[in-house]
């Protein structure tokens, strides 16, 4: 992630759903992080401005978490960074939880 302080995440066989609009595809999260989601949309909505929703479950738990958020880049190799913008206090903190333990030492 470009912010240094923010903890993060990759991931690998995450799969979700992104929500744009009355649109949605499947896609792939690459990163999570505090403040954003890299996810890779196949095929791109072709409504991909304004608010978006990230539907995906973390490795390790079965509950589905909704993240709401704004497209803020695009790349060539069709990868798309999600800020996240507001999501309900359980959300954020099943996000938390996981970085804290991915970062802790094996």
């Amino acid at each position: 992630m470009s912010h240094e302080s923010a903890r993060s995440v990759r991931l690998t066989g995450v799969f979700g759903n992104l929500v744009v609009g009355d649109d949605s595809c499947l896609c792939r999260l690459i990163e999570i992080s505090e403040t954003a989601i890299i996810v890779q949309p196949s095929p791109m909505p072709k409504h991909s401005n304004g608010e978006v929703q990230v539907q995906f479950v973390l490795p390790g738990s079965r509950s589905l978490l909704c993240s709401w958020g704004e497209i803020v880049q695009r790349t060539v190799d069709l990868k798309v960074t999600v800020r996240r913008t507001h999501e309900p206090p359980r959300i954020r903190e099943a996000i938390d939880a996981f970085l804290q333990q991915a970062q802790q030492p094996a």
